[in-house]
């Protein structure tokens, strides 16, 4: 599942529950070291956020989630009006 999401271009790709999946993987630091450089450099390259792996790394616990994550790449999306996640009908 999570090999199909790395082929996948621009956050406007993404659900929030596909994201999530990503993010589990990356938090969770499943696979070996080539497969999770694989998937935060996918991360970095999708997101416009400023703080870029940061906001999973180096985030206070509190906000080191999934949720709280994407809800930092919406807010970032909305305020500099860019493409965020597709909405899942």
């Amino acid at each position: 599942m999570v090999e199909r999401l790395l082929q996948k271009t621009t956050l406007s790709e993404y659900s929030k529950d596909e994201f999530t999946l990503l993010l589990d993987e990356i938090i969770s630091a499943k696979g070996g070291d080539e497969y999770q450089e694989k998937l935060i450099k996918h991360f970095s390259k999708i997101i416009s956020h400023p703080s870029g792996t940061d906001l999973i790394f180096w985030a206070p616990d509190d906000e080191a989630n999934p949720a709280a994550i994407i809800k930092k790449i919406e807010e970032h999306c909305r305020e500099n009006e860019l493409a965020s996640f597709k909405v899942s009908i």
